[in-house]
């Protein structure tokens, strides 16, 4: 709305531009961080002279205070750059240009060039798969708060890779030599860095309100989707789940996974009916004795909504996916969980189908983080009958999705295509 300039009701043109301006200049920085901030692995390349590295990476600032810095809050997306010639500085990468803060990693002040930060067990969240970095600002007029690094999503295996082979960081006083440090554990609790979305009317109705094509553009319409801590609690042959658990600010949900609804190609994401858990059931039934717990039931009688899981996010909501796979999908299990429905079990194993080498690698890793005995029927369900191994294709990334830039993708629609019939036909009968 422009602002009146005088008592007459007239609107002064030189104020509208002036908005205006101000307006499209926040976009366009908006617009050119987005771009290039997720997505990009590793970057090499010349800037003013100087050879850069660049990681984007799930973050959250370490720390409890009245106002955030919850450990159960959500994730941010944080772009980490070093400079590998000159003052080999680590820098933030900020939003807006010229506001980038130096920084190095260390618990005290150091010189920036030769401080090395060390890593105690307290520094790791194995639930969690994160390690707290300090982090100290090179000028004494700014300063870096702490963050906890998710070191298994995003591009967080290669900057860890980094650190170690720069000797940026040691563990109880000693160098670090391999990755162990830094796995995923599979047993007991699993955890995932995961991007969802509620299934409810107001995401419904900001999603529609930002769907032009300006914040299609300046990626806006995500604002929505929030990455967040999941964990996955099994019960005690660690081969089956007992229930899923999200973290969250004003308390954590317990849910389990009803159904595994669909797979929208367009939006790349996957609708997930979740409900209460048996152990919160018994948590809410216990609470009936006390007038304050009757009070809190009240409040929660709802219970949970929906989740869009989006898998063009992060790297670790492909990898949740294909573990809800080996759970729940009759393939996989040998058995009918009844989770998956019929349209859902037969579009979601096409998304592996036809990948890259990122994608494949992808898929690779979550056979080796598991170890698990479905290997080999990840594999097949993997390959891709319909392309053509002799003809040329160079790999690319579209909207986050894997696919290849020949004729090949659309064999791959028409076989999702095909799939999604054929599971239609036998719902009808």
């Amino acid at each position: 709305m422009i602002a009146p300039t005088n008592n007459n009701n007239t609107f002064s043109p030189k104020l509208m531009s002036l908005r205006s301006l101000i307006g499209m200049f926040i976009l366009v920085n908006v617009a050119l961080a987005s771009n290039a901030g997720p997505g990009i692995a590793e970057l090499s390349g010349q800037v003013s002279g100087v050879q850069k590295r660049a990681w984007t990476l799930s973050a959250q600032k370490f720390g409890y205070r009245i106002f955030g810095r919850s450990k159960d809050s959500s994730l941010s997306a944080i772009r980490i750059s070093y400079n590998d010639e000159g003052k080999q500085e680590f820098r933030l990468v900020s939003m807006f240009f010229g506001c980038d803060k130096r920084l190095y990693f260390a618990k005290e002040k150091h010189n920036p060039q030769t401080a090395v930060l060390n890593l105690t067990e307290a520094d790791f969240d194995r639930e969690n798969n994160c390690v707290t970095l300090r982090m100290k600002a090179c000028s004494s007029w700014t300063r870096v708060c702490d963050r906890r690094i998710f070191y298994l999503d995003q591009d967080g295996p290669k900057f860890i890779q980094f650190l170690i082979d720069a000797r940026k960081i040691t563990y109880d006083g000693e160098p670090i030599d391999s990755m162990d440090l830094f796995k995923r554990q599979t047993e007991g609790v699993i955890g995932y860095t995961v991007t969802l979305m509620k299934d409810d009317w107001k995401n419904k109705m900001t999603t529609c309100l930002m769907s032009s094509w300006l914040t299609n553009w300046s990626g806006l319409n995500k604002m929505m989707e929030q990455t967040s801590q999941l964990r996955v609690h099994m019960n005690e042959d660690n081969m089956t789940v007992k229930h899923f658990e999200i973290s969250q600010k004003l308390g954590n949900l317990q849910f389990e996974i009803a159904e595994i609804i669909s797979y929208d190609e367009n939006q790349n994401r996957v609708l997930l009916k979740i409900q209460r858990s048996r152990s919160y059931k018994k948590v809410r039934a216990d609470r009936t004795e006390s007038l304050v717990g009757c009070l809190k039931n009240v409040f929660t009688c709802n219970g949970p909504e929906n989740r869009y899981l989006y898998l063009g996010a992060n790297t670790d909501s492909k990898k949740f996916l294909l573990f809800l796979m080996e759970m729940y999908h009759a393939d996989l299990t040998g058995r009918e969980t009844e989770v998956f429905t019929r349209a859902a079990a037969v579009s979601i194993p096409t998304i592996f189908q036809g990948l890259n080498a990122e994608g494949e690698q992808l898929v690779k890793e979550y056979i080796e983080e598991r170890n698990t005995v479905n290997a080999a029927k990840f594999e097949t369900m993997c390959d891709s009958p319909d392309i053509d191994s002799s003809a040329p294709a160079t790999l690319r990334r579209r909207s986050n999705h894997w696919t290849l830039s020949n004729d090949s993708d659309v064999n791959i629609r028409r076989r999702r295509l095909m799939r999604l019939v054929e599971a239609e036909r036998r719902l009808m009968e």
